[in-house]
This record gives structure tokens, C-alpha cells and sequence, in this order.
């Protein structure tokens, strides 16, 4: 904080960082073991195919983004020579040690082959600070020297004067080294510094031994690289080349550029560069350098080889609307076991490998012919049996990992998704690693044949097979003609061939072309036309013998593909076991050309319709699940079910209902998935249903009401057992001290709590418990509170006074129901009583003018007992008269008492006085009441009389609820304007209330009988006069005091006061000894400022501006 009076303040002086770190950094990268193409934009210009830090030192047009890059290439030729600017072997040495005045770092160089060393000394920073905020330059010297027996041999000084804030870092070369060993030392020249304000710490980095020599590294691809650390914030930047790989054995006809054979193959190699992954292969199996070794006793199919390079190079779309080669492969093979590399090289083309008695030979998936056909007659006991990959590994979104040479190299991760399968069954993921992919088209037609293959090729076959066992080949594809499983008859043997013309073993209606094994291959044969139903007329002569299997194509059944994985001698039955996996001839064509998956007609049996209709019901303490039934052919259906727990497997049922209970199940969130399963292993599509068990209470929400609160919350929508709601509460928020506030009965999800004050908060904990104790967790801590809105308070209070016994209306009603009550009774017992009929017409005029006498009605079941006295005296127009009435009645259900008294007195017809008074009780089955009513009146004329009403009333019923009320009225009437005042008691047995109705409200003090009018209510007008309100809230559009007001904490919104003392809502301050011109003394949130009488600023202390 300062002052100022007409001039300025000096800002703080910053001189420029002019020390920057110079080093070279000098690295040589091994790029490959033996000799490399090149660079894939060409050798002329290299730097255009090497990356720093991902971005390419020279771009496509020529120019540079980073400068000052020295590189050189060896390709890694036998005759190759050094690299000029690589001469040396360099060792480095990493120190990293404050060099002190008092404290110099050595270091010791042992090995006598250094011909020179590299020392690296330097500051973390060097500058001066002043109080004033000032950043200058300063200076530090340092002493690097080489010792030989304790003697200076040679040394160079450092000496900066400079300002820096970054570290800093120089090397020092010493070519005239004495014989190791010896010493290097650093020594500060300048005084350490005492504080924070000089930065100048200097340190002793590292040292590089270095030895002179010419490697020329033959058979080594190498780069060297010398570049300006500072471009790269003096770090080690990641270096990325763009190469054209190993020159490799390929064949004589082939040409590696355009993809192409000419001519036959001689079976002989030339050397040649090429990405095609079957050549790739092959030189990683002969060459000496990777596992040429030990494959030399080995055979190798080149056939096999010379077939997949074809398939490899064969042009697909890109996506993009060109075209491209199937597969290449752009790796790195380092470090790897044999096994690994061949894993990823053959999953480069979808294949794999074997090396099975020293011949090595290599099987892909594609598109192959049926090597063989069977049928339920050509296996044993004619069985095939079925079995299927688990439904969490097939798989419908494949995430593939690949290097995009079009970004930088850098790693990327796409994906390929059925939808239709992800909105039917839910997401099932996998990821894949797309091994020497450089394209992302390639890598997504990797993950879509992954993700075809888990989607279709999702079932295996297992069966045995004689002699016939040795047909065909592992990875070899068979075609499957299942009877059972089409339904009908689809293959058998023929009998007889009668050149071309067949008889068959069986009846077979409909074939329209026959599959035969003939000459160890499968030849399909037209029918031209049935002669009967075992005979058929072919479109060729059948040169087989007899008795050999067919295949039959009824309709559009078709035998089924598999590809065979695995085959087990059996040497005691000699019999051979085959195991086969599903094959999909479509994938090729949906893959390389985006065609879409055709389901394939297999068996004539109707296909099981979905299950529908999956419902969960409670059923005490189980869940039922059930589903609809299906009818379909293939006899009777099973369903099977498989409950999971999240993605865990917790049980698998079977049932031939179409409903299944579950027990026992714990809090969990659950899916059912359920499959009908016909005879001949045809499943229907899955029916999921999900529910829950957890006793999670969840959605907890209040209203506040005028003293209570309204709660809701909501729970599970299935339980396995009767369960309740506990709701806990208590004023903190430590569950701990919390006690039961009540038990919901389970589904119930509301409940009120009454008798709060206003704003009344409290904090509540939910939770479920079962009959059987188990409890679910706790809620979060939830609170509430109280409503305080005064109009609603207000309102029910209002309600509250008129419809109790406050208001002149209903209190007039109260005593003319009772009124009229009595009146029929008494009329009642009148009639019954001849000697009474004299003074009837008396007593009539009397409770004519007697309003507040009351009777309980009797019938003539009613025992009734009944006493009515009347004294009257009258002179003239004056007259005064009391009544007395009592009466009893009991029957089987209920019992009464009643006594009503009236006096009387009235001087010319005008002026008037009476009290009224009726005590009445009752019992029955259901209640006991008891009430008393009693008036005082006193009357001039109407526009002038009072009154005085007390009423008092309990009841009690037999299910627990109990009521009392106490009312006290009083009524003045003058000129026309009746005043009314009162109070009312009322008690519920869950809330007590106590209004009263008075324009003026005072309490005495019984001490010294003075008294108090804490407020008054005038013509809707409400004044308070009290000395401290204690706690609470006061709410209304404004709040004046007379005099002073007073309290510890004052929030709000603004304070005026006189436009001389301002406090606005944000909290800021102004205070101004003349406010409206600038004259005088203004204090702000921010600042001081002095004016003189004509305006102009003289003093500014805080914020300047």
C-alpha cells in the first residue's frame, strides 16, 4: 500500500532472460539388423521420413520445421562405411551435484582408452532481486579443471553475466588428457549465496567419456542425429523413422513394386524389398539372424507360401474408393520367442501355422472348396454332436490397436460394431492388437472379420469316422448333412450307379442335385429328373463305386460347412475323432467387399419362435419368473436359464414350465436369460429379464408443511420377503445419536411428521429390513425442514380460528343447534304429559326467548327419564323466570345425561339480561364425550348488548384418538360495531393449539402486577413492543425500529443511509462526507480518496487503479 499526491509509482524493473542453454545433442539409432531399403519418401531426401517428437523434420514441399539437424544414413550394407560424424563411442555419466564454494564435486575417469571428455556444468538460474520487485542480470564464475596427482593439468573457466529464470546448462571438451586415471573437478569461484533474492546456485550436470574410433557397423542399418536441444526444451525428443524394411528372399517371377507373377515360378529367390507378409515369413524362417537356425532341417512349403503371397496382394477396397492389397506387414520383430513372432506374423493374414514332423506349412482363412462330405451314415453310430461358444465370447464391438503412418506413427484405437446385436443382447467388447498394421483400413477389416467370426462362426461339431477319417486335413473344410438336424432325410449311400444314373439306399422327395465323394473330392451332380423315389437320372456319369456316401440338396437345404481343427487317432478302434468349427464361406465377401451376411437354409424344421411376455412377480419369499409358451415342431421344449449377477454366471436352470422360482437370493442387481431348446438342438432367441432384490432405497424428498414435513422416498419394485421401512431422525447429522422415528409397512413410501416448529429441520436415515432381520444399507443423511412461509402459517391459523368457536357465526351456531335440539325434546315430553299441557303454551314462549337450551333426542325404544321445572313472576311489561330441564336416556348401545338451565329477567321489553347454561354427556361403543355450554347476555336494545360464551368439550375414542377444547368469547355491540374477543385451547393428542382473537395482547407480571403488550393487531396491522426477540425468524417486506436497532450478525441485502453510508448486496462499502459531488473525504471497499473543493484527486491510498 502506498500514497501518492500528483505523481506516480515506479514499476517494478524486469530485465530480459538472455542466458539460454547451447548443447548438441549427438545420438546414433540402431534402425534395423541387416541392410533396409530406405526411407518410404525417398533416401534423397530423408529428413522428410524422420519424425521428432512426432512431427517430421522437413515436410513433403521441402521446407523444415525444426533447424539445425545434422543426420546420416547407413542402410546397413556389408561394404558400408563409418559415419563421418559418428567417430567415437561416448559413455555418459550422470553427476547432477550443487557445486558450493566450500564444497567442490570430483569425479574420477578410470579408463585408459579416453581420448577425450565432455563436461556439463551449468545454473538453475541467475538473477537479482531487489525489494522494489526489480529482476536483473548477475554474475557467477566456476573453475572446471583436470587433476593428475593432485596437479592442475588442465582447466577452463566459466563466466556468466547474465539474467536467466531457467536452468542452464554448457560443456566444456578436454582433448589433452593425461593418462587415466584422473580427476575431474569443479570448483565455485563465487560466494554461495545467503537468500532467496540472488539465484546463482551452479552445478556439475555430467561428464561424457569418449573414444575415438571408426565403426563402420556393417550389415547394421544406424542414423545419426545432432540437433539443438533447445528446441526441444534441452529434453531427449522420441525419434520415429519412416522406413522401408529388410531386403528379403522373394520369388524370381515376382515384382515387389506392381504386386505382380509373371510366368511360371522356377521355384528360386532374389532379393527384393517387400511389406508382403508370406515373404516376410519366410526370410524370418531362413534367415540365420532370426530363426533360420532352427528351421534348418525343416521343409518348408513354398507352395503354401506362393499361394498366400497371392491371396496377401490381392487388391480389396480401402474404403476411400480405391483399392489396396489385402495384407502387408510393417513391423518391428525385437525380443520376441519364436512362437510370438510366428503368432503375429501369420495373424497378420488370419492364419496359423504347423510344424508338425519338421515340415513347416501355413493354413488361412478363406474361401476353400469342401474337401469332403458326411453324413449321419458315414459316422459312428451315425451321431453328431453339438456344442456352442459361450455367449460371453461372442463378441459384437471388436476395439482394434494399430500404428497410423498417416499420423505420425502413433498408436491408434478404432472399432467395428453390430448394433442390431448390441440393442438385442447388450454390449460385448474385446480388443484386438492389428499386428504390423499401418492403415486404418486394414485394421478395420481386421476387427470386422474378428467380429464376423464371433457372430456366425459361433458352434462346434464333434463326430467319428473310420478309415474315412484320413480324407481330409486339419484347417480342411467339410460339409455336415445331418439328418436329424434338417428334419428330414438329406444323405445316405447308393446302391447302385448305372453310369448316370444312381439308385439310393432311402426315399427321398424333392432333391434337386446330389454331393458325392468321388476320387478323394466332392463333385456335385444336377438331377435331371426323378425315375422314382430312390432312383435319379444325373447330368453326368458317376464314376464312383458303390455304396458310397452322397449328400442331398432338397430344396434349399444345404449340408452345413465346418472347418476342421483338430484330429484324434484312436489306434484300438481305429477310428479317428474330428472336431470342426463352424465355417462362414460369406465372410470374405462381407469383409473385402461390404457384403451382407445371408443366412443359410439348413433344416426344415420351423425355426422356434421368440420368447415373449418375460414377467417377475413376489411371491412370498421367491421370485417367480415366467414367460409365455411357444408352440413348434421337434417334439417337446426346454428352457434353459441363466441367471446372471451383473456379469456373473449364479445359476443355470432347466425346466419344461414356462415359469421358474428363485430362493435365496441375495441383494444384487439380476438378469435372466432364458432359451427354449426343441429336440433336435434348436434354440430360440434369448428372452431377457432383469430385476432387482437390492434393499436400496433411493429418490428420498420432502415438502415442508406448516409444522411438519411431508417425506417420500422410493423402494425396490421386488423383494423376496416381507420387509418394512425404518425411518431414524435426530437433530445432527451423526447417524449414531439417531433414534427410530417409525416403521413404514413395505411398499408404503410416504410419511408425514407433524408437531416441528417453524423452519424446524431435522436429519433422516432410511433404510429396508426384512421380517427375517435382514437389512439393507442405510441411506445418505437426508435433511429437512419446517416450512416458514408466514402466509401459510398464517392462513391455517385464520382457518383454524374460524372454524373453531372464535368467530360470532359459529359460535351462534353451536348454541342454536343445541337450541333446537332441546326444543324437539322437550316438545316430545310435553306431548306425553296431559298435566304439563297447561303451562306448554308458557314454556313455549319462554324458550321462544331462551336460545341456548339443549336436548338429546329420544325415541320410544329409549328409556327415557325427564324432570322440567319453570319459575316465572311477571308484573306488567316486567318479567323473570327460571327454567331447569334434566334428562336421562339409556338403550343397548348408548347412554345420555342432560341438564339445561335458564334464567331470565326483562324490564320493558327492552332491556335485558340471561344466562344460559346446558351440561351435557354420553357414552357409546365406539366414543365417551362430555360437553358444557354456558352464555351471558345482556341487552339495551339490538345496537347495544354484550355477551360472554364458554364452551368446553372432551371426547375420547375406542381406537386410541382423544380431543379436548376450551373456548372462552366475549361480544360488545355499540353503535352498531360489535367487537369480539377470545381464545381458544384445543388438544389432539398430537398437536395442542392455543389462538386467540384480541386486537390488544398483554401478559402481567405476577411478580409486581405490571403488565405488557408484546403486540397489537390493528386494522390488519400487526405492532410488536418487546425488548429482544431470542431466536426465529421475521418475515415480511420491511422492518422499521423506532429507535435502534440491535443484533450480533445482520444479513441482508443493501444499507442507505443517507446516501452518506452505502453497503451494497455484494458487500462492497461506500462512505462519503458529501455525496452528491466529488468534494471531500470517499472510503471504498478498495480504496481512500481525498478531493478538493473543485473535484480534483489528491490523494489515493489502496488499489491505484
Amino acid at each position: 500500500m502506498g500514497g501518492k499526491s500528483g505523481g506516480g509509482a515506479r514499476s517494478p524493473r524486469i530485465e530480459k532472460n538472455t542466458l539460454h542453454s547451447a548443447q548438441k545433442l549427438k545420438v546414433i539409432d540402431l534402425i534395423s539388423s541387416g541392410e533396409i531399403a530406405g526411407f518410404i519418401n525417398g533416401n534423397d531426401h530423408p529428413l522428410k521420413s524422420v519424425y521428432l517428437n512426432d512431427t517430421a523434420v522437413q515436410n513433403i514441399d521441402g521446407s523444415m520445421n525444426h533447424a539445425d539437424v545434422q543426420f546420416e544414413f547407413n542402410r546397413g550394407t556389408l561394404e558400408q562405411d563409418y559415419l563421418p560424424s559418428a567417430m567415437s563411442v561416448d559413455t555418459s555419466y550422470t553427476v547432477g551435484a550443487q557445486v558450493e564454494k566450500k564444497n567442490p564435486i570430483t569425479r574420477t575417469v578410470t579408463n585408459k582408452q579416453v581420448t577425450s571428455v565432455r563436461v556439463t556444468v551449468g545454473v538453475d538460474a541467475l538473477m537479482r532481486s531487489t525489494t522494489e520487485g526489480d529482476q536483473l542480470a548477475t554474475s557467477v564464475d566456476m573453475s572446471i579443471q583436470i587433476i593428475k596427482n593432485g596437479q592442475v593439468h588442465a582447466a577452463q573457466h566459466m563466466h556468466l553475466n547474465e539474467k536467466g529464470n531457467q536452468p542452464f546448462r554448457v560443456d566444456y571438451v578436454f582433448s589433452d588428457l593425461p593418462i587415466a586415471p584422473f580427476d575431474i573437478k569443479c570448483i565455485r569461484l563465487t560466494a554461495d549465496s545467503k537468500d532467496d533474492m540472488l539465484r546463482n546456485k551452479t552445478y556439475f550436470f555430467s561428464y561424457v567419456e569418449s573414444i575415438d574410433v571408426k565403426v563402420r557397423m556393417p550389415g547394421s542399418a544406424v542414423a545419426f542425429l545432432q540437433i539443438d536441444s533447445q528446441q526441444f526444451g534441452n529434453n531427449n525428443p522420441t525419434r520415429t523413422y519412416g522406413i522401408k524394411g529388410c531386403i528379403v528372399q522373394v520369388p524370381s517371377n515376382y515384382d515387389p513394386v506392381t504386386r505382380t507373377y509373371s510366368g511360371l515360378w522356377d521355384r528360386l529367390f532374389k532379393p527384393a524389398y517387400t511389406n508382403n507378409p508370406a515373404w516376410v515369413l519366410y526370410d524370418v524362417l531362413t534367415n540365420d539372424e532370426c530363426f533360420g537356425e532352427k528351421f534348418t532341417d525343416y521343409q518348408i512349403d513354398i507352395d503354401k507360401l506362393y499361394e498366400l503371397s497371392k491371396y496377401c496382394d490381392a487388391l480389396v477396397d480401402d474404403g476411400n474408393g480405391g483399392k489396396e492389397p489385402r495384407f502387408v506387414c510393417n513391423a518391428i520383430l525385437f525380443g520376441e520367442d519364436a512362437k510370438t513372432v510366428l503368432d503375429n506374423l501369420c495373424s497378420v493374414f488370419r492364419g496359423t501355422y504347423s510344424d508338425a514332423n519338421n515340415y513347416f506349412t501355413v493354413y488361412f482363412d478363406s474361401k476353400s472348396d469342401v474337401i469332403a462330405v458326411y453324413e449321419n451314415s458315414s459316422v459312428v453310430d451315425g451321431e453328431f454332436n453339438y456344442s456352442f461358444v459361450p455367449a460371453t465370447e461372442l463378441y459384437n464391438q471388436i476395439q482394434v490397436q494399430y500404428i497410423d503412418q498417416e499420423d505420425g506413427y502413433r498408436t491408434k484405437i478404432d472399432e467395428v460394431s453390430d448394433e442390431k446385436n448390441i440393442a438385442r443382447y447388450g454390449l460385448r467388447s474385446t480388443s484386438i492388437t492389428a499386428f504390423g498394421c499401418t492403415k486404418r483400413s486394414q485394421a478395420l477389416r481386421c476387427a470386422k472379420w474378428n467380429l464376423i467370426t464371433s457372430l456366425t462362426e459361433n458352434e462346434h461339431v464333434q463326430f467319428k469316422l473310420g478309415a474315412a477319417g484320413i480324407r481330409h486335413e486339419q484347417h480342411d473344410i467339410v460339409g455336415i448333412a445331418d439328418s436329424n438336424y434338417a428334419g428330414q432325410q438329406v444323405g445316405g449311400r447308393i446302391v447302385d450307379i448305372a453310369n448316370d444314373v444312381i439308385t439310393i439306399d432311402r426315399d427321398i422327395k424333392g432333391v434337386t442335385s446330389f454331393l458325392i465323394n468321388v476320387e478323394g473330392k466332392v463333385k456335385t451332380f444336377k438331377v435331371k429328373r426323378a425315375i422314382s423315389a430312390t432312383q435319379y437320372k444325373l447330368d453326368a456319369p458317376v464314376n464312383a463305386v458303390e455304396h458310397v456316401q452322397f449328400a442331398a440338396i432338397v430344396g434349399k437345404l444345404q449340408p452345413r460347412l465346418f472347418r476342421c481343427i483338430h484330429i484324434e487317432e484312436d489306434r484300438e478302434t481305429n477310428t479317428y475323432t474330428v472336431t470342426a468349427i463352424k465355417h462362414n464361406p460369406q465372410k470374405e465377401a462381407i469383409v473385402d467387399r461390404g457384403a451382407s451376411y445371408i443366412q443359410g437354409h439348413h433344416s426344415s424344421l420351423n425355426t422356434i419362435p421368440h420368447l415373449s411376455n418375460g414377467i417377475v412377480e413376489n411371491e412370498g419369499k421367491s421370485l417367480v419368473l415366467r414367460w409365455d409358451s411357444i408352440e413348434t415342431l421337434g417334439g417337446k421344449v426346454k428352457y434353459i436359464i441363466h441367471l446372471y449377477d451383473g456379469k456373473k454366471l449364479l445359476r443355470r436352470l432347466e425346466t419344461f414350465e414356462t415359469f421358474t422360482k428363485l430362493t435365496n437370493l441375495p441383494q444384487g442387481n439380476y438378469t435372466a436369460r432364458i432359451r427354449a431348446l426343441n429336440e433336435y438342438g434348436q434354440y430360440s432367441a434369448e428372452l431377457s429379464i432383469s430385476f432387482s432384490t437390492t434393499y436400496e432405497i433411493t429418490g428420498l424428498r420432502y415438502l415442508p408443511i406448516v409444522f411438519g414435513l411431508n417425506l417420500y422416498w422410493e423402494v425396490p419394485s421386488l423383494l423376496t420377503t416381507e420387509a418394512y421401512t425404518e425411518i431414524w431422525w435426530s437433530q445432527s447429522e451423526d447417524r449414531s445419536k439417531a433414534t427410530l422415528a417409525a416403521k413404514m409397512p413395505y411398499p408404503q413410501n410416504t410419511y408425514t411428521v407433524s408437531n416441528l416448529g417453524i423452519k424446524d429441520g431435522r436429519y433422516f436415515w432410511f433404510r429396508l429390513v426384512d421380517l427375517d432381520g435382514n437389512q439393507g444399507e442405510f441411506t445418505r443423511a437426508f435433511y429437512a425442514e419446517s416450512s416458514n412461509d408466514s402466509t401459510s402459517i398464517i392462513e391455517m391459523i385464520r382457518g383454524k380460528v374460524t372454524l373453531k368457536e372464535l368467530s360470532d357465526d359459529v359460535a351462534t351456531h353451536i348454541i342454536e343447534d343445541a337450541l333446537k335440539e332441546a326444543r324437539q325434546d322437550m316438545q316430545t315430553l310435553i306431548d306425553q304429559s296431559t298435566v304439563m299441557k297447561a303451562i306448554q303454551k308458557k314454556a313455549d314462549q319462554a324458550l321462544a326467548e331462551a336460545k341456548l337450551l339443549e336436548f338429546s333426542k329420544a325415541t320410544e325404544s329409549q328409556a327415557i327419564l325427564a324432570e322440567t321445572t319453570i319459575n316465572r313472576s311477571i308484573v306488567e311489561a316486567n318479567q323473570a323466570e327460571i327454567n331447569t330441564f334434566k334428562k336421562t336416556t339409556t338403550d343397548q348401545l348408548s347412554a345420555q345425561s342432560l341438564i339445561i338451565e335458564s334464567l331470565k329477567s326483562e324490564v320493558d321489553n327492552s332491556i335485558k339480561a340471561s344466562i344460559d347454561e346446558i351440561q351435557k354427556t354420553s357414552t357409546t361403543q365406539l366414543e365417551a364425550q362430555a360437553e358444557s355450554i354456558k352464555t351471558l347476555k345482556t341487552e339495551i336494545d339490538q345496537n347495544i348488548n354484550a355477551s360472554i360464551e364458554n364452551v368446553e368439550q372432551t371426547i375420547a375414542y375406542v381406537d386410541g384418538k382423544v380431543k379436548s377444547q376450551y373456548t372462552l368469547r366475549t361480544v360488545a355491540m355499540s353503535g352498531g360495531k360489535k367487537v369480539i374477543s377470545g381464545f381458544t385451547s384445543l388438544n389432539d393428542g398430537k398437536t395442542s393449539e392455543f389462538i386467540i382473537q384480541a386486537n390488544k395482547f398483554a401478559i402481567v407480571n405476577p411478580t409486581n402486577g405490571t403488565s405488557k403488550m408484546p403486540f397489537v393487531l390493528w386494522e390488519n396491522k400487526l405492532a410488536l413492543d418487546g425488548d429482544l426477540i431470542a431466536s426465529g425468524t421475521i418475515k415480511g417486506e420491511s422492518l422499521v425500529a423506532g429507535a435502534k436497532l440491535k443484533a450480533p450478525v445482520i444479513e441482508g441485502g443493501t444499507l442507505n443511509i443517507n446516501k452518506k453510508f452505502i453497503v451494497s448486496s455484494d458487500g462492497n462499502v461506500t462512505i462519503s462526507s458529501n455525496p452528491n459531488q466529488n468534494v471531500g473525504l470517499r472510503i471504498t471497499s478498495d480504496h481512500i480518496l481525498v478531493y478538493d473543493d473543485n473535484g480534483i484527486e489528491r490523494i489515493r491510498i489502496g488499489k491505484l487503479n
